[in-house]
């Protein structure tokens, strides 16, 4: 009977370890998925943060970026071709350039215009400087026919042009030129 005394407080010694010990089971098994949760809350955080400081290293280096393209535009000797050269000693990327003729509008694109005038930017305008020969010479056999010894002004068209490119380091540029009358 002794022995069944002792027997019943260790049996229930026994039971409450077991379930202290489940308890905290449980508990190491939530700690460690909170850990686990942690360190990746962690590593997406580092990831942020580096992405971050990339970001500004490469706005640093733009503001700081030397970048020199020159655009010169003029009518080619030839007088069909309007021309937009880059005499700077950059390379231009991703360049977009519009020419406005007589109030139309054309686009050229080209992935790199590299600079000290080895290469431009072409329009044919040929089309309109022979509409524009074709109006001064009826304007000046209408002066003609009507008694007017006047010579008729000399051709020209109206030409506006824009270029945007981009720097090695993705700066956005442009360049406008102003309107002006272009005649030969």
């Amino acid at each position: 009977m002794i022995a069944l005394s002792f027997g019943v407080p260790s049996l229930l010694v026994a039971g409450a370890g077991a379930v202290i010990a489940l308890l905290a089971r449980r508990d190491s098994k939530v700690s460690a998925r909170a850990a686990v949760d942690s360190a990746a809350e962690a590593k997406r955080a580092t990831d942020i943060a580096e992405q971050a400081e990339a970001r500004a290293e490469l706005e640093y280096q733009r503001s700081i970026e030397r970048h020199d393209v020159e655009w010169k535009g003029e009518l080619a000797a030839a007088q069909e071709k309007w021309l937009v050269t880059n005499f700077g000693s950059d390379t231009a990327l991703n360049v977009r350039a519009v020419l406005t003729i007589e109030g139309q509008r054309m686009i050229q694109v080209a992935d790199r215009v590299v600079g000290h005038g080895q290469a431009r930017i072409e329009w044919g305008i040929a089309p309109w400087m022979r509409q524009t020969n074709k109006e001064g010479v009826e304007q000046y056999e209408s002066m003609k026919d009507d008694g007017m010894q006047l010579l008729p002004e000399r051709p020209h068209v109206t030409i506006a042009w824009r270029v945007e490119w981009e720097t090695p380091l993705g700066n956005p540029k442009s360049y406008e030129a102003s309107e002006r009358s272009v005649s030969w």
